[in-house]
């Protein structure tokens, strides 16, 4: 039987978190509350028709698959500098609930745990688009919802279970308070490819070469977006008045961890990657506008 969009969403609907699943954690009416408040949004946004919704969960699931699968942070070359004598984990990705997509503006959620944050769970979210329109992509780029930071490029994800790990899970059950929050995204074109080379039957070994290709493009979009956002992050966190409380150290030293993370990846790929597939970032139009944006518009400065 061929698998299709539709096992795709299937399969992406079964990772997600139900809001209904967390009555351990909130009131029956406070989840109620926030079916119905996502319900209204989906009125109020006229939301995709269900075959454009379909084909929008299948890109999400494929790039949360491809972060872990396809190795995009370059985990697996030179494990033992981030796995010593086996410690830590592997990066995990989660899908978000379908509140925290609509309210909190993310896609995925990737927990990592290695040598460069002391082995400790250090989440961070994705917020996948291929827009280029301007407004819209401001928009997205400033985004912040109810987070302690209260700063773009943070969020927090209220619905949020590990079931990924095995045993002790990374993060418990129910809401991080606060974590980076990422645009990421690159042509429609080219995620289209990958949607279909996903879904291919019996590819050649011809076809698995392309689709390696088009996923290391994809890729050096998403860890040169990773890289600009981060570096952002860390002149904001160090900006602040309050830089030397007791959250912003212990969110500064996170995101540096990530900082160094992401700079481990570039590094790696550069040396063990087609030249060209980095190069394709320059000619790719929704990366290029990713990369042109900065999250901190001149008023938000002006406050720093």
């Amino acid at each position: 039987m061929t698998y299709g969009f539709n096992d795709i969403r299937d399969d992406a609907l079964d990772l997600m978190p139900k809001e209904d699943d967390f009555e351990d954690c909130y009131s029956e009416k406070e989840i109620m509350s926030d079916k119905e408040y996502i319900r209204n949004i989906k009125i109020a946004k006229k939301v995709l028709s269900s075959q454009d919704l379909t084909f929008s969960m299948a890109q999400e699931y494929i790039t949360k698959e491809a972060v872990s699968n396809s190795d995009w942070f370059g985990e697996s070359i030179n494990e033992n500098d981030l796995f010593p004598e086996g410690q830590g984990h592997e990066i995990e990705t989660f899908l978000t609930s379908e509140y925290d997509d609509y309210c909190n503006h993310t896609d995925i959620v990737c927990i990592i745990n290695n040598s460069m944050t002391d082995f400790q769970p250090v989440p961070f979210a994705l917020d996948l688009t291929f827009n280029t329109d301007d407004k819209k992509l401001n928009d997205k780029m400033s985004k912040w919802d109810r987070n302690p930071m209260e700063a773009p490029g943070f969020a927090t994800i209220k619905y949020f279970e590990d079931t990924m790990s095995f045993g002790e899970p990374l993060l418990e059950k129910g809401r991080i308070p606060v974590l980076p929050r990422f645009v990421i995204g690159y042509k429609n074109n080219l995620s289209n490819n990958i949607a279909y080379g996903y879904i291919a039957p019996n590819p050649t070994e011809e076809a698995k070469n392309a689709q390696r290709v088009r996923l290391e493009k994809a890729k050096w979009c998403v860890l040169k977006e990773l890289e600009n956002q981060v570096d952002q992050l860390i002149e904001y966190l160090n900006s602040r008045e309050d830089k030397d409380s007791g959250l912003c150290k212990d969110v500064l030293s996170q995101v540096s961890c990530l900082k160094q993370y992401f700079s481990r990846a570039i590094n790696i790929a550069r040396n063990n990657d087609d030249f060209n597939t980095e190069q394709y970032v320059e000619t790719d139009e929704v990366a290029q506008a990713i990369l042109s944006k900065e999250i901190y518009s001149e008023h938000d400065k002006s406050n720093f």
